[in-house]
């Protein structure tokens, strides 16, 4: 089933009944009330005689005064029949699970993992900073990558950092750096809680430098810890995404 177009379709919270018998093979159904069924165009999925052993799903392409246009292919979807309703028989709008899925698919091909639209690329890189079984340590150039040509131009939009075991008492700091251009990417480093494994649930978020955020090709970055934990944690793992500029 195509995508309905959500700006006209039936709202969730359109109920009324209907205001005389149908069919199994009639291609209206005749409404008490249009109230909240779309003015524009009465489009979308219809769930007649709900929780009754007539209950029906029809999707209706138009609305014609206070009755909604169904056509007759398109009544008993989903697995269900076509079914006769008396007077007074419940009509309400509403989405099912397979327009949901339908709608689902096509939000994914058209938007990445963040919700961004695809158009808007985004790249994450992932550096292992210090070994899964080791303790960390303070020091600068824990680990280092050079940016690849697909994100020359980019900006540093998020940082993330974790742990493997978490620390306890203090903060454990990391800062990015770029080496070729001489400056921390950060004007607040990244920070884990003791206690804490991630830093996105820190007290102190990180704050990305904004006339330091841009990379080009063969930038070197380094990745400095600048803090630790009194009992250090174990591993370090730091993820940067980088966004168009």
């Amino acid at each position: 089933m195509a995508v309905p177009n959500l700006k006209y379709a039936i709202g969730n919270s359109a109920s009324t009944t209907g205001s005389s018998a149908i069919s199994n093979s009639d291609t209206s159904v005749p409404l008490t009330s249009d109230t909240n069924f779309a003015a524009e165009s009465g489009a979308g999925m219809v769930l007649l005689d709900e929780g009754q052993a007539a209950e029906e799903l029809a999707y209706s392409t138009g609305k014609s005064g206070s009755s909604l246009t169904v056509p007759l292919v398109n009544r008993g979807l989903e697995g269900g029949s076509a079914q006769a309703h008396a007077s007074g028989a419940s009509v309400k709008g509403i989405l099912t699970a397979g327009m949901w899925n339908d709608l689902i698919d096509h939000l994914n091909t058209e938007h990445d993992d963040d919700g961004l639209h695809a158009g808007k690329i985004r790249r994450t890189v992932e550096v292992i900073t210090i070994g899964y079984t080791m303790d960390a340590s303070v020091g600068d150039g824990k680990a280092y990558f050079t940016v690849p040509e697909e994100l020359d131009g980019m900006n540093l939009g998020a940082v993330h950092a974790r742990v493997i075991t978490a620390g306890t008492t203090g903060t454990t700091d990391i800062q990015v750096r770029n080496v070729t251009g001489t400056a921390d990417m950060l004007s607040t480093v990244i920070t884990i809680d003791s206690g804490d494994t991630g830093s996105d649930t820190a007290t102190a978020a990180a704050v990305i430098d904004a006339a330091n955020d841009d990379v080009s090709t063969n930038d070197l970055i380094a990745i400095d810890v600048d803090a630790v934990s009194t009992t250090a944690p174990k591993g370090l793992i730091v993820r940067l995404r980088f966004v168009p500029a």
